[in-house]
């Protein structure tokens, strides 16, 4: 605590210091604040200090606005806001980044324990139109009491009622606007946005509305996507209004089998432009087999992440074959030489010995070292996810952490790839589970 406020002090010193020394360039001073743009408190402090800071700091602080829903105590929401702009409308241009929530907790989203505010929501109508340079926007429209499309209909109807939905249309014309993070966004919306959009990100379950015609307006470069497990329509739903032909960067999440074809087809549109490619798979052991991908099409991928996710293990013998697999036929032509930095993230389970990871690790190295194959790669991450049931299971099991003999068996050399290997230990699951960082 002391330490805070001593830093707290030696920040409102610095500027009174800066304020004496009238001489100094307002774009030096400028660049001197631009150091604080994490410390608020201290961004608060040089704005009272003096009327040349005033603006500087109003900048950092308003270029994130985060809002959350009402009543919540102590956090800021759209009534706040608006009563703010109310009085100082000008701090509007200076948002670059707007993220809307409709959850204050993941508990509450979990439970479906929070109102509809933004049905209710009147101040995000006033709101919106005074953001005339936003960069990126971030709004969810899901709600786990939408089980029912009335419902959901019937929640569209009161945000077009309050203004919400009319001031999203203006909002997503801006030419500024570069960035749409979106869960279940009404479809008639994309229709609005304009061409400027680069990056795009959709992760909803389903997307409702009714097919129009379009002229794809959207050409993002780089599109982040949720295949839904079991669903074939959203995919198919998207395309009707964003042309996925030009992306140099594809993250997707998949669930099945169903979603990883899907994921397929989007890459087969840009496979002369895309450079990076983050997949997180809930892999089916049988999936190797069945796995739709064309690795050796993929010519000019310079990023590859990959992450398995909980249901399966280090130790799952398909999960490690299937990586080795994709990295030989990434390898066997084209496509490896542009490959520069690798990341695999996968599970391993405390309670198993650790040794029969031994065999993979060893060959990964040695098809990754191999420079006639993969002539740019200079970094390979590891990461591994350790379960443990309870913390004192964690610490009991300290023996069976397995950072060191991976660290021996990919060896190091004074030729790259570096492989860099760090783990986190996760003790229980769901919204409960906790992780504790084990390098």
């Amino acid at each position: 605590m002391v330490d805070n406020v001593a830093h707290f002090e030696s920040h409102c010193y610095t500027s009174s210091k800066l304020n004496m020394q009238s001489g100094l360039p307002q774009d030096v001073k400028e660049e001197i604040l631009g150091h604080l743009h994490d410390e608020k408190q201290a961004l608060r402090a040089c704005s009272l200090a003096s009327h040349c800071f005033l603006v500087p700091c109003q900048k950092r602080l308003f270029w994130r606005v985060i809002l959350l829903p009402p009543r919540v105590t102590g956090h800021p929401d759209a009534r706040k806001f608006k009563k703010l702009l109310q009085c100082s409308p000008h701090l509007g241009q200076y948002v670059r980044y707007l993220e809307i929530f409709p959850y204050s907790s993941i508990i509450n989203f979990m439970c479906a324990n929070e109102l509809d505010w933004l049905s209710e929501d009147e101040s995000l109508a006033f709101c919106l139109p005074l953001l005339v340079h936003l960069r990126g926007l971030a709004i969810s429209f899901y709600r786990g009491s939408y089980p029912y499309e009335a419902n959901y209909r019937a929640s569209l109807a009161s945000m077009e009622k309050n203004g919400l939905l009319p001031a999203l249309r203006e909002l997503l014309r801006l030419p500024s606007l570069m960035g749409l993070d979106v869960q279940r966004l009404p479809l008639e919306l994309f229709s609005s946005c304009g061409s400027n959009i680069k990056d795009l990100a959709v992760k909803l379950p389903k997307i409702d509305g009714t097919l129009n015609s379009s002229n794809c307006l959207l050409r993002p470069e780089s599109f982040e996507f949720m295949a839904h497990q079991g669903d074939t329509t959203t995919l198919e739903a998207l395309e009707s209004y964003v042309d996925l032909s030009g992306l140099q960067k594809l993250c997707a999440r998949v669930d099945d089998e169903i979603g990883h074809t899907q994921v397929w087809r989007i890459i087969q549109k840009c496979l002369p432009t895309l450079q990076e490619l983050v997949l997180s798979s809930s892999l089916n052991p049988d999936l190797p087999i069945r796995d739709p991908f064309h690795w050796d099409e993929l010519s000019m991928l310079k990023l590859l992440d990959v992450r398995m996710q909980s249901q399966y293990s280090l130790l799952d013998n398909s999960c490690c074959r299937w990586l080795l697999k994709c990295l030989e036929m990434i390898s066997s032509t084209d496509a490896g030489s542009h490959l520069v930095n690798l990341s695999f993230q996968v599970n391993y389970k405390l309670d198993v010995a650790g040794t029969k990871h031994a065999p993979f690790f060893k060959e990964l190295s040695e098809v990754l070292r191999w420079r006639k194959r993969f002539p740019h790669l200079n970094k390979v991450y590891l990461r591994i996810v350790q379960d443990a049931k309870s913390r004192s299971d964690l610490l009991d099991r300290q023996e069976l952490d397995i950072i060191p003999t991976v660290k021996e068996l990919v060896g190091s050399s004074a030729c790259p790839p570096v492989f860099e290997v760090s783990s986190v230990s996760v003790i229980g699951k769901g919204p409960s589970a906790v992780a504790y960082n084990a390098d």
